[in-house]
């Protein structure tokens, strides 16, 4: 199944430097060669399902708190901040 890419992202224009762990970097390598794209437009494209999921309500992180919500494990309770 190949990765769809959107097309509002073709222009990018705000610079960063990046570094990225062997494993990651090579993944995203092999996506951009079976894709076509360009390295850049890849990490784009991650960045904005990872972004895509976490306006849903998907990410890990509220998926760790609503585990917390159903083991009772709300929030820091007593707290004498």
């Amino acid at each position: 199944m190949g990765m769809h890419f959107d097309k509002e992202m073709v222009n990018p224009n705000i610079p960063r430097i990046i570094r990225f762990t062997q494993p990651l970097y090579d993944w995203l390598m092999q996506v951009k060669e079976r894709e076509q794209l360009s390295f850049n437009q890849v990490v784009l494209q991650c960045c904005k399902n990872s972004m895509a999921e976490d306006n849903a309500g998907e990410s890990a992180g509220d998926m760790e708190g609503k585990q917390g919500k159903m083991d009772g494990k709300e929030g820091i309770q007593g707290s004498d901040m």
